[in-house]
């Protein structure tokens, strides 16, 4: 308790609970210590409140505005061309040109500022008139407009209200069995364009059509299993907005969507085509590969084979080929991918010590050695360095050690081709202009490495890094290769999932989109005020005409008292003619209303303080020692305090 009492914890717990007594002592009366927290928080306010002027406003608004950042200025000269990818790094940017790049504009309101500060002379105090001026009337300006738009204009939008109870009907038909006219069918059409776009520029343009009426009839029927169908009988759009809700639950559990994808661009799912390339592709092994995907598991006696005897056999798709391939190595070579890796390794040996595999790998642990051998064998550069090689030219060596090194890199790759953050978010253009690009970078005419060729490339540099280690038994290393085998399976396939449900979250957000919904047709509403009953049927809103009747009645009463309200309101502030008569009685049902709100308006602001108080009280209450304490202290010096000025 002690030791607590005088950590940085305690020392702030007591502050706090000083603070707060010491402006609540107020309610005693005026005294030094009330005094003393005001002038405290007057200045730390002032301070919090200049510093925050200076880098929310002035600096991005105004000093970032006439002398632009280097980062920016060097974006802008490569975009439009007069600067190389390879001269990024090493462009140096004047300070003529970040003047050159920015708005001159801003020159004149830094002048008026200037002119603001001089103020305090007592010769030339005057100029300062002229940018207050200008700050006046800027702001009056923009008070007026705020005014208008905030206040006058939805007040007089609130007059303009529908007297035919037109509300009503709108509500009971949105909270009805009936759907607009072309409401599924809009919805349709979006999801067709979606699909359109992500299969219009794939592999195999010319299954487009085909493909596109298969995966929207797959995400319409998922949609139906998402949407509660009791409520969509009863309630279809309320359904359909409850939908949104479950559709990321739908599709982290998807299992099919690859499969359809699979299909629709000539291959199979990567599970079967891994599992089928097990028992060599032949019949007998299909059937027992559609068995293992229906149970969503292998079985324990193939686990240990599965994916050794896949790396040797497999044949994909060519657009699996690509897609996998490249699918894999961005997953394998992420700094988490390689973290969670060597956690996952490190847990089989931690006694283990390898003194030259750290030494010559620079590994802290066995399982970082290991990690980094599947992630970056020595025959495979990264795809960091692939990607950050394109802004060097010939024998040019960048300093990694200089952070703004790395800055910059990152700065013109974003600005060659910004990429999402999650692979499967990827657009198909993204993957293919990726693919390009490591193909360049290799040398190479076409980049068409096939899946099994990288994992036997990262996984022979694994066998090198182990049979390198005499200390290790051939148990031991058995026992680290299925490890690194499982985990990447586990892994990448996850990582896999992630791509094939990006297409099924979005669809089926487009589905369930409230933005798609389309407005009830004239006819519909002539209809349900012809005869409610028999349209809305047996449905939960079902209501009678005189029901009906009743609910557009006190829909009219209510905006006509909004009409009343704020025409009244308005006469009350009519002062050019004497409120007398008529207008009298209008001003004073005004007043009325003015009351009205004026009360609700400061009971809100009551309940606001009350409430903030509450809240400083639960405070101490979280401290009692030390808000106990602080009170004693604070009662005992008040008292002192009193009888010493009683005594002068």
């Amino acid at each position: 308790m002690l030791a607590w009492l005088f950590s940085i914890q305690g020392l702030a717990a007591l502050l706090t609970c000083f603070a707060t007594l010491m402006i609540f002592s107020f309610l005693y009366r005026d005294n030094p210590f009330y005094k003393f927290a005001e002038h405290v928080f007057v200045g730390v306010a002032s301070g919090y409140a200049f510093v925050l002027v200076w880098f929310q406003i002035i600096k991005p608004n105004l000093w970032e505005k006439l002398l632009v950042p280097e980062d920016d200025v060097r974006q802008a000269l490569f975009r439009e061309g007069r600067i190389a990818p390879g001269d990024y790094l090493t462009d140096e940017v004047s300070l003529f040109e970040r003047l050159a790049h920015g708005e001159w504009v801003y020159f004149l309101f830094l002048v008026l500022g200037i002119m603001m500060l001089l103020k305090v002379s007592k010769k030339i105090h005057w100029i300062s008139r002229w940018p207050l001026a200008y700050v006046i009337g800027a702001f009056a300006g923009i008070q007026i407009i705020q005014a208008a738009q905030g206040s006058l204009i939805p007040q007089l939008r609130a007059t303009m209200k529908d007297f035919t109870g037109q509300g009503t009907v709108l509500q009971l038909l949105d909270q009805s069995g009936r759907l607009p006219d072309g409401e599924l069918e809009s919805r349709q059409e979006e999801v067709q364009r979606m699909l359109e776009e992500f299969l219009g520029d794939g592999l195999y343009p010319e299954q487009r059509e085909a493909g596109v009426t298969e995966l929207r009839a797959d995400l319409s029927s998922r949609l139906m299993q998402v949407v509660r169908q009791d409520l969509y009988a009863r309630q279809p759009r309320n359904a359909l907005r409850q939908a949104r809700i479950q559709v990321e639950a739908l599709a982290a559990k998807d299992s099919a969507m690859q499969a359809i994808l699979c299909r629709h661009w000539g291959g199979a799912p990567l599970e079967w085509s891994l599992a089928a390339a097990t028992f060599g592709g032949s019949d007998e092994g299909a059937l027992l590969v559609k068995e293992i995907a229906a149970s969503g598991e292998l079985p324990d006696y193939l686990e240990r084979a599965f994916l050794r005897a896949c790396a040797n056999h497999v044949e994909l798709a060519p657009w699996q080929d690509r897609l996998y391939t490249l699918l894999n190595r961005t997953w394998l070579e992420t700094p988490e991918t390689r973290r969670a890796l060597a956690l996952e390794l490190d847990e089989l040996f931690p006694e283990s010590s390898l003194g030259s595999v750290f030494g010559a790998t620079g590994a802290a642990s066995l399982g970082e050695a290991c990690a980094g051998a599947l992630a970056r064998p020595p025959e495979r550069p990264s795809l960091t360095e692939l990607f950050k090689s394109e802004a060097f030219p010939g024998d040019l060596q960048p300093d990694w050690r200089d952070p703004t090194t790395h800055q910059r890199v990152d700065s013109l790759l974003k600005q060659v081709n910004a990429r999402p953050a999650k692979f499967g978010e990827w657009s198909v253009d993204q993957l293919r202009d990726l693919e390009s690009r490591i193909a360049a970078s290799e040398g190479a005419d076409t980049w068409n490495p096939s899946l099994a060729a990288d994992l036997e490339l990262r996984f022979a540099s694994l066998e090198r890094l182990l049979g390198d280690q005499p200390d290790l038994t051939r148990i031991q290393r058995e026992r680290i290769r299925d490890a690194a085998w499982r985990s990447w399976r586990e892994g990448f396939l996850a990582e896999a999932g992630r791509l094939r449900r990006g297409l099924l979250e979005r669809g089926l957000k487009v589905l369930t989109s409230v933005d798609l919904s389309q407005p009830f047709s004239e006819d519909q509403v002539r209809e349900l005020r012809r005869d409610p009953e028999r349209y809305l049927g047996g449905s939960a809103v079902g209501i009678g005409r005189g029901a009906m009747r009743g609910r557009m009645l006190v829909e009219i009463l209510s905006n006509l008292l909004v009409v009343v309200g704020v025409c009244t309101g308005v006469f009350y502030f009519f002062f050019s003619k004497k409120h007398t008569g008529a207008l009298g009685v209008a001003s004073k049902v005004g007043i009325a209303f003015l009351m009205m709100s004026f009360g609700a308006s400061f009971g809100y602001t009551v309940m606001g303080r009350i409430s903030l108080a509450i809240g400083r009280f639960q405070d101490l209450m979280f401290y009692p020692w030390m808000a106990g304490a602080a009170m004693l202290i604070l009662i005992a010096a008040l008292v002192v305090q009193a009888r010493k000025k009683t005594g002068e």
